[in-house]
């Protein structure tokens, strides 16, 4: 809902949230991931070196040149156990 508000009104609108209460505990186990993120160590500009040794651990949405951010996510990763 937040989204689609902030969508519709390009960022004008404003909005208030109050707390009301925790959810009762979920019964069972909850799910774990078998994948995760991938993130850039530092700012800077991806390299095809970086690239190269990054691609062995899963699947990159960038390429070399793109400009980074710290810890910004630049793929993900496939192979459960890996990390």
């Amino acid at each position: 809902l937040r989204s689609s508000l902030l969508t519709a009104t390009r960022g004008t609108a404003i909005i208030d949230a109050v707390f009301d209460s925790y959810r009762e505990k979920i019964p069972g186990d909850i799910q774990s991931r078998d994948k995760g993120s991938l993130l850039a160590f530092e700012d800077g500009t991806i390299t095809s070196f970086g690239l190269e040794n990054a691609q062995d651990r899963g699947k990159l949405f960038v390429k070399a040149g793109d400009e980074t951010y710290k810890n910004m996510i630049v793929g993900i990763h496939q192979r459960p156990g890996d990390l």
